[in-house]
């Protein structure tokens, strides 16, 4: 726990300090207005300008009495807060959060006539939690009939169904008919700093996006939302509205410093918020970029082997990327999130998160999540093979037992896209309900999982059949594990496919190859049986991607469906893979541009751009081209996989249509690279403005060096070789920092989902084309190791 308290903030580490551009400015405000009052006038200014139905300071040093600054709503303390503690403006009270008559602020006449306001209303406050806080409490709570009936709140510590969810802020709005909105913030806030968070409501707005939004320290948050109705209903209410606990004055109560509260009836803006964080010096690094420079140019990072920068970074996440927190530390665990300055986890700030990965939780923040260090156990292994110290290969043995001993009531493992093990707190948590659901987008080695712990594995591999598979007969699969019908992503449907054919080969049990195949029919019987194009869930009947086809068939696939021919023999799986290739690259390539289309009609028509940004599901399909190095980690567009994926098929079959596509692909590629530029015209047009120019993230690169690898692999051509350097050399230079490689050149953080272990598993591939060990016998690459499971290892 921390030592911060709210009437001793200055002893601890979280404590807000002066920042140098807070400083001058406010000398630059005092060489132009004379004033002396240090602190006053900028930030005040600001909100006085912009008509707030009530503003108060919080800076009395005694007494009862909150002061509005507008004079009509004042505050009363309650249960004696601590008056008078440093803040950024003068003073700041403390509230306790203690559980029995915790100290809180009270506005007793419900703000007056605010409530038939809140159709578009702003809140904005000035606060500091402490850097690490357990508990569930209300930074604001304002009802609208009952005591409990919340109008608006800010709870800390709750998920979106208002349960316990450390780290989480969520927050509410309900009108007096009963119909709700919610939404987590993507921010932890609880770090022991001062934060100014803004909130803003407007009814009017197209989406749940536009209607409730938030910003942090002058930078939006990306909202994660629940309960997404349009509250309009407002009328006045006579409640308390109430600061550090809930209005009946005494449930969930929060420990806190509260410096400035504010109310408008209006919705400011995404600059007004920008403007207060510059006045009161805060900034979020979530907000913008943090760009460390590597200190070696593309041209010089070929002074040393490939070899040695993957070398170095392994050992730097075995020595400082372990669990080393919590009360149950276990250095066998690798964790999610590392700043590679300070090399400890970390809870990230906002970065590129909601374009990366959309819901912040993915990135396992605080955590560790085993699934997307899949292809960090290969590099660890094949590390030890090349260089022959075995250190490598026994961290990653160790991890394999220590990862695969965290399982649900189920026994399937604690991994995947809803979970992750937070080792500041030593729990197995997650978001949206903690559903088991994984994609191929990450391949686990299956057979080695069963080598290291083959009870465990087959435990998962049972409870996939049982719990996503929701149809025994058809073969219809849920991505998640609840055993109801649900999306049927093919990226889920791939990764399952593979499981079973693992567990084929491992049990010799031929139900596990009837069970493989039966989930590759249904798909198949889904598909267009005259263009061989199938969408991206094939049972959904409402939604887009039930109608479209994507580079997720291509890039994610159909590689499972070649990955499970390698492993069983069986040619259903080869066959399927090649016809769906051929579908895609048949119809999807536009010779006018040379690039090709990311989205078709199952009929082969393109689906033209632009694409959507309106907050709604439709701006996920990827109209138009292509966008090669666009951030997302999952959706549905893919492009280098699915230029990996012809590279793959051309190099396992020879087929000389899957040569075609590769070359196509690999022109376009190359006519777009550096990675620096991606669709202003998208969701993600954050991103583009502010990341893009700065490189892809550690999967792009990787991605581009193991497709040019697999050509060179294939047809001897020395170009492509010098292609996977060309791009290597950039990500390098690009990525690496003081023995470790960013997820990012625009973010301080190593961070696994980002694909930092499929860069390294691409570079030690590179370094042995480049520089290959006579003695080293390693099989490296895509489907090696179905291969060598294939010949019984």
């Amino acid at each position: 726990m921390s030592c911060w308290t709210p009437t001793h903030p200055s002893s601890c580490k979280g404590t807000h300090v002066l920042s140098l551009r807070q400083l001058s400015r406010q000398i630059a405000i005092l060489l132009v207005t004379g004033t002396v009052a240090f602190g006053q006038g900028d930030y005040h200014t600001l909100v006085a300008n912009d008509n707030p139905f009530a503003h108060y300071h919080l800076d009395e040093t005694s007494g009862a009495t909150a002061a509005d600054q507008t004079g009509n709503h004042h505050a009363t303390y309650v249960n004696g807060p601590s008056l008078g503690q440093t803040g950024v403006y003068n003073g700041a009270v403390g509230l306790n959060g203690a559980a029995i008559n915790p100290s809180h602020i009270a506005i007793s006449n419900g703000l007056g006539s605010f409530g038939s306001a809140m159709n578009t209303f702003t809140f904005e406050a000035v606060f500091q939690t402490p850097a690490y806080y357990s508990g569930q409490g209300h930074l604001l709570h304002m009802a609208n009939s009952g005591a409990d009936k919340a109008a608006f709140s800010v709870w800390f510590n709750s998920d979106l169904s208002g349960n316990s969810a450390s780290g989480h802020s969520r927050l509410f709005v309900r009108d007096s008919g009963g119909t709700s909105l919610s939404a987590l913030l993507s921010n932890d806030l609880f770090d022991g700093s001062y934060h100014h968070l803004m909130v803003t409501y407007d009814s009017s707005a197209s989406s749940s996006a536009n209607r409730l939004k938030a910003y942090v320290d002058g930078a939006q948050s990306f909202l994660s939302f629940g309960t997404n109705g349009t509250p309009t209903q407002f009328s006045d209410y006579t409640n308390p509205v109430t600061l550090g606990v809930v209005n009946n004055g005494s449930a969930w109560p929060t420990q806190v410093n509260l410096d400035e509260a504010a109310f408008y009836t209006q919705a400011l803006s995404s600059n007004d918020a920008q403007r207060r964080a510059d006045a009161l010096g805060l900034h979020s690094s979530g907000g913008g970029t943090t760009v460390l420079s590597s200190g070696i140019t593309p041209a010089e990072v070929q002074n040393r082997r490939y070899l040695s920068y993957v070398t170095e970074a392994l050992d730097t996440l075995m020595i400082h990327g372990t669990d080393r927190y919590g009360s149950s530390t276990n250095d066998k665990l690798l964790v999610s999130v590392m700043d590679v300055r300070t090399k400890d986890v970390v809870t990230p700030q906002v970065t590129d998160a909601p374009w990366r990965v959309d819901r912040y939780e993915r990135r396992s923040p605080n955590g560790h999540n085993f699934l997307h260090d899949q292809d960090t156990l290969r590099v660890l292994r094949n590390v030890s093979i090349i260089t022959g110290d075995g250190k490598y290969a026994q961290f990653a043995e160790d991890y394999t037992q220590a990862a695969t001993a965290l399982i649900d009531s189920n026994g399937m493992f604690w991994w995947g896209w809803h979970r992750h093990y937070d080792v500041t707190t030593d729990q197995k948590t997650g978001h949206i309900n903690n559903y088991h659901e994984i994609h191929s987008i990450n391949h686990p080695d299956w057979a080695y999982l069963y080598s290291v712990n083959p009870q465990g594995t087959q435990a998962e591999i049972e409870q996939i059949w049982q719990r996503h598979v929701v149809n025994k007969t058809t073969g219809e699969i849920n991505r998640h594990d609840d055993g109801q019908a649900g999306k049927s992503f093919l990226m889920s449907s791939g990764a399952y496919i593979e499981a079973f054919a693992a567990a084929y080969v491992k049990t010799n049990d031929s139900t596990w190859l009837d069970r493989a195949k039966l989930l590759a029919e249904y798909n198949w019987n889904k598909r267009n049986t005259t263009t061989n194009l199938l969408a991206g869930t094939p049972n959904e009947t409402l939604r887009w991607d039930g109608f479209r086809a994507t580079p997720t068939l291509a890039g994610l696939y159909a590689p499972s469906l070649l990955n499970a021919w390698q492993i069983t023999g069986d040619t259903t799986f080869r066959d399927q893979a090649l016809a769906y290739l051929k579908a895609y690259a048949d119809h999807a390539y536009d010779q006018n541009t040379g690039s090709f289309w990311a989205s078709l009609m199952l009929d082969g028509t393109p689906v033209p751009g632009p694409r959507l940004n309106d907050g709604s599901y439709d701006q996920y399909e990827p109209r138009g081209h292509v966008d090669l190095w666009q951030p997302y980690v999952a959706g549905y567009e893919h492009p280098i996989a699915a230029a990996q994926a012809y590279a793959l098929a051309y190099k396992l079959t020879g087929d000389a249509d899957m040569l075609s596509a590769a070359e196509k692909w690999a022109t376009l590629i190359l006519a777009n690279f550096p990675a620096n530029v991606t669709l202003q015209d998208a969701w993600y047009d954050g991103y583009s403005d502010a990341y893009a120019a700065h490189g892809a993230h550690a999967e792009g690169y990787a991605r581009g060096i193991l497709f040019f690898l697999d050509l060179n692999e294939a047809t001897g051509l020395e170009t492509y070789l010098t292609s996977a350097q060309t791009i290597a050399d950039e990500a390098i230079a690009n990525l690496w920092y003081e023995g470790i490689f960013r997820g990012h050149q625009a973010k301080p953080y190593y961070e696994a989902v980002d694909g930092v272990g499929l860069l390294m598993d691409a570079l030690v591939r590179l370094d042995q084309a480049v520089v290959p060990e006579p003695t080293a016998a390693v099989m490296i690459g895509a489907g090696a190791s179905a291969l060598l499971s294939r010949r019984g290892r």
